[in-house]
This record gives C-alpha cells, sequence and structure tokens, in this order.
C-alpha cells in the first residue's frame, strides 16, 4: 500500500530492509519494531503472513512498475471519496500569507505586490486578488509565491486582499496603500523671446516629472483671453500672436485635476 501512494518513500524502505538483512527473495517483514530503547539495537520482525497483506504488496508494487495507470491509483483517483481521502492524507494546507509592497503611492502608477505562502503548503495555489475600485485578478496554478500589478484612480486608503487556496487549505491577508496625487511643484515654459506683431508663435510648458496626471493648464498672456488645457500631461502647448509691438508678459498657472 505505501509503494502504491509514495513509491519514493517505499524505495527507501525496502533498500534498508534489504541492507540490514530483513528482506530477501525467500522470505519478507510484515512488522517489525525496535525494542531496545533508546539504543534500538535489537529488532523484532514478523514474517509475511496472510493473502490479505501478500495482495496488498502485490497491488503495491505493481503500481509502481506500472507507473500512475496501474489500476489500484486509477480506482483511488477516480473514486470521490478515495480521492478527497488521498488529497487530504498528502497535501498540506495553505495556513499562512504575507504581502510585500509598497504603502504608500500615487494615483495612475503601476505598483508591484508579491504574496508569498507558508513554506509548508502543497502547490498548486491559487491566488485572488482584490481591491475596490479595479476588477479582481485571479492567478490559478501558481507556485508559493505570486506577483500582482495594481493602480488607483482615486485618493485615499486602498485595502488588497489576497486570498491563496490550494487542495485542502484557504487563507487570506490584508495589505494597506496610501494613495495620493502628487502636486505640480515645478514648471519651466519654452518659446521665442522676440518676434513681430501678427505672428503666431508657439510656446511650450513642462512641469515636474512626478506631478499627477492629468493636468490643467491655463494660459493667461496680458490682454488677451484666458486659454484653458485640461486633462493634458506633463507638457503642453499654446500658440499666440500679439496686434502691436512692446514687451508682452504671459503667466501659466498648471495644476493636477
Amino acid at each position: 500500500m505505501i509503494a502504491s501512494l509514495r513509491p519514493g518513500q517505499a524505495i527507501t524502505l525496502w533498500k534498508w530492509l534489504e541492507d540490514s538483512g530483513l528482506a530477501t527473495p525467500l522470505n519478507n517483514v510484515e512488522s517489525l519494531m525496535f525494542v531496545d530503547e533508546p539504543t534500538c539495537n535489537r529488532v523484532e520482525w514478523n514474517a509475511l503472513k496472510g493473502s490479505w497483506n501478500l495482495a496488498l504488496q502485490t497491488l503495491g508494487w505493481g503500481r509502481l512498475l506500472a507507473g500512475d495507470h496501474y489500476p489500484l491509483y486509477d480506482a483511488v483517483q477516480n473514486n470521490g471519496v478515495l480521492s478527497r481521502g488521498y488529497t487530504t492524507l498528502t497535501t498540506s494546507p495553505v495556513v499562512d500569507l504575507n504581502i510585500d509592497g509598497p504603502i504608500t503611492g500615487a494615483v495612475n502608477t503601476l505598483y508591484f505586490f508579491t504574496a508569498t505562502a507558508n513554506l509548508t503548503a502543497s502547490t498548486p495555489v491559487t491566488y485572488l486578488w482584490q481591491s475596490a475600485g479595479q476588477p479582481a485578478v485571479l492567478h490559478a496554478n501558481q507556485s508559493l509565491t505570486d506577483t500582482a500589478v495594481l493602480s488607483w484612480t482615486m485618493e485615499g486608503t486602498q485595502i488588497i486582499t489576497v486570498t491563496a487556496t490550494n487542495a485542502t487549505g484557504t487563507v487570506s491577508h490584508t495589505h494597506l496603500i496610501s494613495i495620493t496625487r502628487l502636486p505640480v511643484d515645478r514648471l519651466q515654459i519654452e518659446g521665442p523671446t522676440g518676434g513681430a506683431v501678427r505672428h503666431d508663435y508657439v510656446f511650450t510648458a513642462t512641469v515636474n516629472p512626478t506631478a499627477t496626471t492629468p493636468i490643467t493648464y491655463a494660459w493667461q498672456p496680458v490682454g488677451q483671453p484666458v486659454v484653458l488645457h485640461t486633462n493634458a500631461g506633463l507638457t503642453d502647448m499654446a500658440t499666440f500672436s500679439w496686434m502691436n509691438q512692446g514687451l508682452k508678459r504671459s503667466w501659466l498657472q498648471p495644476q493636477t485635476d
């Protein structure tokens, strides 16, 4: 029976029995015990007897030789009750879960998070990632670790919930990240410093690359209407012309939306 379910361990046990002189082609062992505690210098054993034990051994070693398609193994896998029992006995559940990742961030920015199950858990493991305002992310047939990339469009404290499940266990864990909008704290305007009347001139504004987008730009040339550009990126352009000569002054006020 052991050979049927755990071939590798059965081979190790059988080799030890043969090396110890307890099992030969002419005899066999049904049970043994060490009777000299704690030295274990003496072993008592019983020879194999009875058709039941002999049949189990035949089935077990037969499956080892035949591979996974041996009838006994197939019977266990195809029977719902036996299969669940076999899975329970041979699978270690997920009992612990840890989530690593940033605890602060900005809107519209991608962040990587890693979930790690306990080292004793059996694989495969399925991971379900959930957070408000975005679709759930399901990763099936994974190892003891899994990674997800998440992003948020709203400010505030966001809760990430990860549920890890294998054949015999389920565990959930949460992780908090504070999401904010990063301000515009630097502005540069590029354009001509001289020109002629009634000619169009293009000006380009660039804000600090860390600013949260979208950004609204309010261009305010003196003596002209305000030009408002909303839902823009880190750069913006505007075109102006003047009808009279003289020194012209313009104002630009960018802000995150």
